[in-house]
């Protein structure tokens, strides 16, 4: 869908990660409706587990999103690191869980959901959070 990059917000000195669309997809009108709609609704949401969007904008040759950046490694990552036990496992199931429940509730479903998609807070913290790509909202909320 396209890529994303580490950016500085220069209006509050934070650092800020920046999902650029693709060129190919920005040029389908359907697509970049599509995309309107997803951040509309990833906006909307407010949750520790879900990376917040703080803005979205165009280029004269894209789209793009402004995310909360996390400086962190993915769930992919701490995988292949020596063994998890059993406590942090049911720690890491139980928070993709809810960010999962809260989102659902808000009729958003993550239609990528997989250990790319999961990201560690750490140092900061013990939290985990979900990307917010791939998303759309269900049927029956998006007439």
């Amino acid at each position: 869908m396209g890529e994303v990059y580490r950016a500085t917000q220069l209006s509050l000195g934070r650092t800020v990660a920046i999902k650029l669309l693709s060129p190919e997809l920005a040029k389908d009108d359907s697509f970049v409706a599509r995309f309107d709609k997803e951040a509309a609704a990833l906006a909307a949401l407010s949750h520790p587990n879900i990376v917040s969007i703080l803005d979205k904008g165009r280029t004269p040759e894209t789209y793009f999103l402004v995310m909360e950046f996390i400086d962190g490694s993915s769930l992919r990552e701490v995988i292949a690191s020596p063994v998890l036990d059993p406590g942090a496992s049911l720690r890491i199931t139980l928070q993709v869980c809810r960010a999962m429940e809260y989102a659902h509730g808000r009729g958003v479903i993550h239609r990528d959901l997989k250990p790319d998609n999961v990201l560690f807070a750490f140092p900061r913290s013990r939290t985990l959070v979900l990307r917010p790509l791939g998303t759309k909202r269900r049927q029956s909320d998006s007439t």
